[in-house]
């Protein structure tokens, strides 16, 4: 889905879980296009869901070959997703992002969501409004985030997401 039918769907929620159900011939959905999946249901905090191509036959976990494949990206980012979804969607994300393709998004008080939506890996500015932190951990890839003067800059590959906690 575009940005703006996933902005539309979260405030349509509000502070309500959306999950979403993905039907699709899951033996032709690599591991690689469950992740991407993944990381853009994480960026708005929502939850990955999945069924069958029918709805009748196939159902993926009915099938251990794949469950078990995508096993580690589960453990990943569904507890990431359940933690930004718990904090709660907020609409002012007193948080901007240098480059127009990477988006932000506010969960709570203390988690920030940014998302590469290009095919491009980008490096951009995240500026903190009315912030004094100095640092931050990101919580997808484990390391740190020093932010000078409110801003930091992050690099993320394409489709890539960041969780950053803030304290």
């Amino acid at each position: 889905m575009s940005d703006s039918n996933l902005l539309y769907r979260r405030v349509l929620c509000k502070g309500k879980p959306y999950c979403f159900l993905m039907n699709t011939r899951f033996e032709e959905f690599s591991h690689e296009l469950v992740e991407k999946y993944m990381k853009r249901c994480l960026a708005y905090g929502m939850f990955p869901g999945f069924f069958s191509h029918n709805a009748s036959q196939g159902h993926y976990f009915t099938r251990s070959e794949l469950y078990e494949r995508d096993r580690d990206l589960f453990r990943k980012y569904v507890p990431l997703c359940r933690l930004v979804a718990e904090a709660g969607f907020e609409p002012i994300t007193n948080a901007r992002s240098s480059d127009e393709r990477v988006y932000i998004e506010r969960f709570g008080s203390r988690y920030l969501t940014v998302f590469n939506d290009s095919s491009q890996r980008r490096s951009v500015t995240i500026t903190i409004e009315g912030n004094t932190l100095t640092s931050d951990r990101e919580l997808v890839h484990g390391e740190k985030i020093s932010f000078r003067n409110g801003q930091a800059t992050l690099t993320l590959d394409a489709e890539d997401v960041a969780v950053i906690e803030m304290k």
